[in-house]
């Protein structure tokens, strides 16, 4: 899990990509677009530690590890519909 300081640190980190990246979209040079995208993906990417103490990995550095891309979706999880949710919001508020 990352802290909301960790997650600030981060992007003031990659500040100076982000201002070229919003400076280049102005300016329509898309090849300079590309340059900081690139530049920014790969500081926020190098800033990312995983601190975390699960036995699975984590999604990033799973999906590094794939060559392939995911051929199926996700299995969906009962309860977790947006209907489910709403039903037990209401319920509780009913209390």
């Amino acid at each position: 899990m990352r802290t909301f300081f960790a997650i600030a640190l981060q992007l003031a980190r990659a500040s100076y990509h982000l201002i070229e990246l919003v400076g280049s979209v102005y300016a329509g040079d898309r090849a300079r677009v590309r340059r900081a995208a690139r530049a920014l993906a790969d500081a926020v990417l190098d800033g990312a530690r995983d601190r975390g103490t699960d036995p699975f990995a984590r999604s990033l550095i799973d999906q590094q590890r794939r060559t392939e891309p995911l051929r199926r979706t996700r299995a969906r999880r009962p309860g977790r519909t947006s209907q489910a949710v709403v039903a037990r919001r209401r319920a509780r508020a009913s209390r």
